[in-house]
């Protein structure tokens, strides 16, 4: 209690001082207490610049997935300090790129957003991991966007921001245990390279081994990694089509040479075959890596070991469930090949990747994603390039004659004839020579939101949004440019340049959003629109550059409660109609009321709504209550906290209430096919505290042709005792 209010009082006596800042516009002051305050950051002693925030989705459907809790993604910088603390510094330096600081580092104050939010649940983040990484990603930023710039300007830079920030939003950091909704961390994984987690626990839904199907079992089946720095616990768990579940478990150890973290998963369109790829970064201060690649649905124990480089250990089975044997007996027979491989040692030039999906190309798998460096130094051209990832499954190695990915420079050309039509990815549009010695000052913010991945015939396309006006930035909050390219025509070519379109009136609360019609020439970007009591769902149409686009309210979510917002929501289209595409939202109540120490209850709430042509009526929303989906999630027998670790008696009884808030609320909801009928269905999995226990739970979607998507219980599973 003690240490509390020493807590207010320092809080009390800063903002004081930072008061008397704002009265006297002394910027030296604000560096001052900024390189007080966070003086003891470890710098980073490369040109690196951040990663990209983005969601990391759990299967290789077609699923978007957006998270934020409906708050929008900004620097939360207190008024007056972004003028005050930062715009003298630029003129005394002469800047050269002299837009607001908020829009310069809204690429590390997104990631810190999303890390507030969801940054406990997932990956066990405290708030002081959260501010440590904004800190230290402003100080990336910095380098990135001023190259001339001190190590010591950055430095202090860097420490303002964070300052900021935290003034701004102290209280806002939420925890997976709390009881109320409206502060508690959900799931949504959002950072591909969790180097301050503990551990991470991620589920991947993908292709069930083979000789599973073949006895009976659904398509699809679940991993669970269980992700450590030393190496990963691997959990699998498939359902009978008769009623039951089987498990199984493995050890894969860590690489000394790269970051343990989990697979993407990445699918072949042409097969339908899921494969495992995980892109082995080697640190966060250089882009050199490898990938590793594996198709679990028939990969072998000896593929298990040649993609995670070492030795795999069998593990006891989970426990409750039917123990089956997750490979076949022939993957050390001699002079089989394997179908696991690695590809690429060096380094590549880029950081995330984005699998491409719609492409029927059998045998080759893709991704996507833009360089976090310029293509060509020489040319003093600083654009970004789209990095081309192509694998040639049965070959075994990049596609192609090239053992590498392919770069195409995204350039904005110089000029391109008015009447020229750009109808999406339009493989016709007019493909422009790169200008040299144009310089993008401004080059910082192709990164500042993660981009969406499109196909049109055989090619992908990168769309993503740019804010403010060149060089000064101007309009930053309240309007974006959609910046659309894609792959060149061959492999020596620059980026097909689509066009820009504009997001008039599309503030950044409104991020992240939905992309529909993505593949036209005008996508339209669908937003939830929050406030305290209440949230509701627009629609927002790209346009031409210079004009104006309406707002569309979409009626069928209008004054909805924001708990809804809390776990992130999803979209998937309809298989049987392209112009029909559904929002799922879900939501856990908790019962707060249970009588401790008997086992706390909660029901799952499903909201599905349907947008048919861009078009989301009144009435087009339906809510389903699922009293017994997290049946034995509880236990009652849970591991006891010691009572000296609470201050009173009454919340040391609610904490096995916390626990399991933190395991159905904040856990990893995942919308994905398990049956294999091409319909999304919802499944959540929990491991129990210190133990191989698991706890699992599927609603199997169903499509109505006049109803819409709609989700119930898997009858057939008859779960065995513990599951």
């Amino acid at each position: 209690m003690v240490r509390r209010q020493r807590s207010i009082v320092s809080l009390a006596t800063l903002a004081v001082v930072v008061t008397s800042v704002y009265i006297t516009g002394c910027t030296s002051l604000f560096d001052r207490i900024a390189d007080t305050v966070l003086a003891n950051e470890v710098r980073s002693d490369d040109r690196e610049p951040p990663h990209t925030a983005h969601a990391i989705m759990a299967s290789g459907d077609r699923v978007q997935m957006v998270g934020g809790q409906g708050e929008g993604l900004s620097c939360s910088l207190p008024l007056g300090a972004q003028m005050l603390a930062f715009d003298s510094d630029e003129r005394k330096h002469g800047s050269k790129v002299p837009a607001p600081i908020a829009l310069q580092m809204r690429q590390a104050c997104a990631f810190h957003d999303y890390c507030y939010r969801h940054g406990n649940a997932t990956y066990g983040y405290s708030q002081a991991d959260c501010d440590f990484m904004l800190q230290q990603q402003a100080f990336r930023l910095c380098k990135f966007i001023n190259e001339s710039s001190t190590v010591g300007d950055c430095e202090t830079n860097a420490r303002k921001v964070t300052l900021g920030v935290r003034l701004g939003g102290f209280g806002s950091f939420k925890r997976a245990r709390a009881f109320e909704n409206e502060n508690a961390s959900t799931f949504f994984e959002f950072d591909p390279y969790p180097v301050r987690a503990r551990s991470v626990r991620v589920v991947r839904i993908a292709d069930a081994p083979g000789q599973w199907v073949r006895a009976g079992i659904h398509k699809k089946a679940a991993y669970h990694f269980d992700i450590r720095p030393s190496g990963s616990l691997v959990h699998v768990m498939g359902w009978r089509k008769a009623g039951g579940v089987v498990c199984t478990s493995f050890e894969l150890p860590g690489s000394y040479g790269a970051i343990n973290g989990p697979p993407m998963v990445v699918r072949d369109e042409g097969k339908g075959e899921d494969w495992f790829v995980w892109w082995k970064r080697a640190e966060l201060t250089s882009t050199e890596g490898h990938f590793a690649l594996l198709p679990p649905g028939r990969a072998t124990r000896r593929d298990w070991v040649e993609a995670a480089g070492g030795f795999v250990v069998p593990l006891k089975t989970l426990e409750g469930c039917g123990e089956k044997t997750p490979w076949s007996n022939d993957g050390d027979t001699p002079g089989r090949s394997p179908v696991a491989f690695l590809a690429s040692h060096e380094a590549l030039k880029f950081s995330e990747l984005h699998p491409v999906r719609g492409l029927n190309t059998p045998g080759i798998l893709r991704l996507i994603g833009l360089s976090a460096h310029s293509c060509d130094r020489e040319m003093k051209d600083l654009s970004p390039c789209l990095v081309d990832v192509v694998f040639d499954t049965t070959q075994r190695k990049f596609h192609g004659d090239t053992a590498k990915p392919t770069m195409y420079r995204a350039q904005n050309p110089s000029t391109r004839p008015q009447d020229q039509p750009l109808d999406g990815c339009d493989l016709n549009a007019i493909q422009q020579k790169p200008k040299k010695n144009a310089v993008a000052h401004d080059r910082y913010r192709n990164y500042v939101a993660s981009p969406f991945v499109v196909t049109h015939e055989d090619r992908p396309c990168l769309i993503w949004l740019w804010r403010g006006s060149p060089g000064q930035g101007a309009g930053y909050e309240s309007g974006a440019t959609v910046r659309r390219y894609a792959i060149g025509k061959t492999r020596s070519d620059v980026a097909i340049h689509l066009g820009d379109m504009a997001l008039s009136e599309f503030p950044e609360t409104w991020e992240p959003s939905f992309i529909t019609d993505a593949g036209s020439a005008s996508p339209t970007f669908v937003s939830f629109v929050k406030d305290k009591k209440r949230f509701n769902l627009v629609a927002k149409t790209a346009i031409a550059v210079g004009k104006q686009s309406p707002t569309v309210p979409l009626k069928c979510l209008r004054n909805v409660d924001p708990s809804w917002l809390q776990r992130p929501p999803a979209m998937v289209p309809d298989k049987y109609n392209a112009s029909r595409s559904y929002i799922v939202l879900t939501r856990v109540c908790l019962d707060l009321a249970a009588n401790l120490p008997s086992a706390p209850n909660a029901a799952l709430e499903v909201k599905v709504a349907t947008l048919t042509d861009g078009n989301c009526p009144e009435g087009a929303s339906e809510t389903t209550t699922f009293d017994a989906f997290f049946y034995d999630f509880a236990e009652l027998d849970e591991p006891k906290l010691d009572p000296s670790f609470h201050s009173n008696p009454e919340e040391a009884k609610k904490a096995p209430l916390g626990r399991f808030a933190e395991r159905v609320r904040g856990g990893q909801m995942v919308l994905a096919d398990i049956t294999g009928d091409h319909v999304p269905d919802l499944v959540q999995i929990a491991q129990l505290p210190d133990s191989l226990g698991f706890r699992a739970a599927v609603l199997v979607g169903r499509i109505d042709k006049s109803a819409g998507l709609r989700f119930g219980v898997l009858e057939a599973v008859d779960r065995p005792a513990g599951q």
